[in-house]
């Protein structure tokens, strides 16, 4: 029991890492695009033809990222520029975000990693009916994204439900007598 149960825990173990490693190679595959950060980067005015080819290019390979990896739940980057429109369902306003309680957290890091943990995904467009679904705990990537060095563009979320993240946690195990649980000590982590 002992040897099937340290099996299980190393697989969990395992399939945390992978998810780590895609939702960090997601974030960065956005930030290395250079034409989606010069975009936001830039405060003019856009024509509606640039626009289009921003949505169906930039915005659609971010949606790619996305759909290649089905366990990703968001890629949304927020964005401090007021000539950006929100392009659902990636790009959004920074102000959307402002009063959460990571946001400070995020901005004095500079560029580092934030991993957080939120007991809900909560719709992050204010809708008439609020949609609260089971099990939509999720671990959330956040970084600061500042292009050049010191000037803040905004924050990139990598997210994933936790039924996704922790597989095992929310499967039903071969032996009955045992149960898998994720003790957080501290709110705020950042894996090494």
């Amino acid at each position: 029991m002992i040897k099937e149960n340290e099996y299980l825990l190393e697989m969990e173990k395992i399939t945390i890492s992978k998810n780590i490693y895609s939702m960090e190679n997601a974030a960065q595959m956005v930030v290395s695009d250079k034409k989606f950060i010069n975009f936001i980067k830039d405060r003019n005015e856009y024509t509606t033809e640039e626009l289009l080819d921003f949505n169906y290019n930039s915005i659609m390979n971010i949606v790619k990222i996305q759909n290649n990896n089905p366990n990703i739940e968001h890629i949304r980057f927020y964005v401090d520029n007021n000539n950006i429109n929100e392009i659902w369902p990636v790009v959004f306003s920074e102000n959307r975000i402002k009063n959460k309680p990571w946001y400070n957290e995020v901005k004095r890091l500079k560029g580092m990693v934030l991993w957080k943990f939120e007991e809900i995904d909560q719709d992050i467009v204010d809708r008439q009916y609020k949609y609260i679904y089971e099990n939509s705990a999720k671990i959330m990537l956040l970084r600061e994204i500042s292009y050049p060095e010191g000037e803040h563009l905004g924050i990139i979320e990598v997210d994933m439900l936790l039924k996704n993240f922790l597989p095992k946690m929310y499967a039903e195990l071969s032996n009955q007598r045992s149960q898998m649980f994720l003790l957080i000590v501290k709110e705020t982590f950042i894996p090494t």
